[in-house]
């Protein structure tokens, strides 16, 4: 197993994993999750009141944990509803970090195998063209619908989301249909090539 080296500049390991930062972030995550643990029961009391206590009536409680166990369904309520933010935010930080570490890594692998001479871009089996020609239709029909809404006819199906989306259907589906023409296409000119060549070899 290899070993990580330091980077005294940004103080990483070989690997990319940027602790400086990841560490400051878990601190931020762990007061807003000690926030959501102990305030955001709290909030319930601005909502509505509070159910009164049902056991150990005989030893009082701190205050500030009466809204946390009076009502424990609302209090995992706004348990849920706190962690669930508060991991939406870091996940979406861990997400890009990943990313951009996937997408330095893949620029590197991507230029060494240029650089060795793997082909940049060929179109050349029927299955490489049934991913690419709808992918280009898509993008098209996209761009094609959005046309309809800049012009003033102040029709209902004019709006914003309706027209791309369509347009990028119709792309998709006339994309489908170019690439069985295209492929059925080279198919018959291979043939023609093909028993072109047994004819001249007999």
């Amino acid at each position: 197993m290899p070993s990580a080296v330091t980077s005294p500049a940004t103080n990483t390991t070989s690997h990319g994993f940027p602790y400086f930062q990841y560490v400051s972030l878990l601190g931020i995550l762990t007061v807003l999750l000690g926030f959501s643990g102990i305030y955001l029961p709290k909030s319930t009391t601005y909502f509505t009141t509070l159910p009164p206590p049902q056991s150990s009536l005989d030893k009082p409680q701190y205050p500030l944990l009466v809204p946390i166990t009076a009502s424990p369904v609302l209090t995992l309520s706004w348990l849920c509803l706190g962690v669930a933010t508060c991991q939406a935010w870091f996940g979406g930080w861990v997400l890009l970090t990943a990313s951009m570490n996937t997408i330095a890594g893949s620029l590197l692998i991507h230029a060494l195998a240029i650089g060795l001479g793997a082909p940049i871009f060929s179109i050349t089996t029927p299955l490489e063209r049934s991913i690419v020609y709808p992918c280009y239709f898509v993008f098209a029909g996209s761009w094609l619908g959005t046309v309809p809404i800049a012009l003033d006819w102040d029709r209902p199906w004019q709006v914003w989301p309706l027209t791309p989306a369509y347009g990028a259907l119709i792309g998709y589906i006339v994309g489908l249909w170019i690439v069985l023409g295209v492929n059925i296409f080279l198919r018959l000119a291979e043939e023609g090539v093909r028993h072109k060549k047994v004819r001249k070899d007999k």
